[in-house]
């Protein structure tokens, strides 16, 4: 859902809401306390005639988590409702009509076929730029609210991470929903992205430990070994990796996961 598709903030808010997992139930109370505001006051804004103030209508983009573009058509479109003005509200529409404008022409730029190093450093940089992109294939997840929801991160997180990865053809949007981008990433062992990327993900494996889940396995195996062995162990993780990898195009999606496998030799 984009709000350049809008003239009307309240529209926005309300629809946007409904987006929301279980229909947006609960939500204008969060956002009444987010703002500091009672639910009364939050009635009378979206439901009556009352407006938001300069500085609750900011508080509210940094709530959704919008970026530079989506805050100045939003704030603009709140001094639009509150004017009365017939010249002033003829400049603030001016004002929306190029602020659309631009926001069509960065979604319309054609990124390159393949990550450029710039980009590269960003997305192998943590783990949820890799998890957002991923989330989009979980049913329910087509939005910056659900997938916030459902990886536990903070909006203006996650609308940044979705912003990039829209930009570098690594998800796309279709009628406000968002899908898996056609660009694929592969990241070679040798990169200098390589150790950063697999630390993140360790790193969240370690967070998952805390809390492990039924179907969940974590396995540590300190062994003494032949140079020989070793060689037979790498050769069958990768028959296993391949194996995994024909499973995952035919499975039917309902959740995200990571595999590590580490196996190493532990050096003097």
């Amino acid at each position: 859902m984009k709000i350049f598709d809008f003239k009307n903030y309240k529209d926005y808010v309300r629809a946007r809401i409904k987006t929301m997992p279980h229909g947006g139930r609960g939500e204008f109370q969060k956002l009444g306390k987010y703002l500091g505001i009672g639910s009364v006051v939050v009635s009378q804004i979206f439901k009556g005639t009352r407006d938001l103030n300069s500085e609750q209508a900011y508080q509210l983009t940094k709530y959704f988590g919008f970026n530079d573009l989506e805050t100045d058509y939003f704030l603009a479109l709140v001094d639009l409702e509150k004017s009365s003005h017939f010249e002033l509200k003829k400049y603030i529409q001016k004002k929306l009509e190029f602020i659309k404008k631009q926001s069509q022409e960065i979604k319309n730029l054609i990124p390159n076929q393949s990550l450029s190093e710039e980009a590269k450093s960003i997305f192998y940089s943590d783990w949820f730029y890799s998890a957002v992109r991923l989330s989009v294939t979980v049913p329910g997840n087509n939005n910056v609210d659900a997938i916030a929801s459902y990886l536990n991160l903070s909006k203006s997180k996650v609308q940044k991470v979705v912003h990039f990865l829209l930009s570098h053809n690594l998800l796309r949007e279709e009628a406000g929903k968002l899908l898996p981008g056609p660009l694929r990433t592969h990241l070679e062992a040798e990169s200098i992205y390589s150790s950063r990327y697999q630390a993140c993900w360790r790193s969240k494996a370690i967070q998952n430990m805390d809390d492990v889940l039924e179907h969940e396995r974590f396995f540590t195996l300190p062994m003494s070994l032949s140079k020989e062995t070793l060689q037979i162990i790498k050769a069958k993780i990768a028959e296993f990796v391949i194996e995994v990898s024909q499973t995952l195009s035919t499975s039917q999606v309902d959740r995200l996961g990571c595999l590590n496998i580490d196996l190493f030799e532990i050096k003097k």
